[in-house]
């Protein structure tokens, strides 16, 4: 079994829309697939880049499952797989981003790449900054019910 991906990490993004992958992270994506999917998250506020066993199992299949039961349904799995595309690093550990996807999740400059299980959220630095602050603030509300999960 891979390892969990955590931790945070803020990266520049070239003028190519190119950034290097956290290495901890790149790792651990490696250590479940060499072939990986990026795409927007399912909420817009930022990018996702998980291994293609992790995105064919999960994200694809269960939005396949849900498409059909209602229209706003059928429109987010048309969107986030419309979005997708496949992605490799290259030996220096860059990824290079659709520019679509750069302009959707508002990156610019930097990035800040998060490790979230066995996935990497990536997040325009500005924007994951403001998240982070607004829910900082409401911590207590963030935890309310969670205790049934064993947390």
């Amino acid at each position: 079994m891979a390892a969990k991906l955590k931790g945070s990490f803020n990266r520049p993004v070239d003028d190519k829309g190119r950034t290097v992958i956290a290495e901890i992270l790149r790792t651990g994506l490696f250590d479940i697939s060499p072939r990986w999917v990026i795409s927007r998250s399912l909420d817009g506020l930022c990018l996702i880049l998980c291994p293609e066993p992790v995105w064919d199992a999960t994200i694809s299949e269960r939005l396949e499952k849900v498409s059909t039961s209602k229209s706003n349904h059928l429109a987010l799995g048309r969107l986030t797989h419309a979005g997708a595309f496949d992605v490799t690093c290259n030996s220096a550990g860059r990824l290079l981003i659709p520019s679509a996807l750069l302009k959707a999740a508002g990156i610019v400059r930097q990035c800040t790449q998060i490790g979230f299980g066995n996935k990497v959220e990536i997040w325009s630095t500005e924007r994951w900054k403001e998240y982070e602050e607004r829910f900082e603030q409401n911590r207590e509300q963030l935890t309310e019910g969670i205790e049934q999960f064993g947390l």
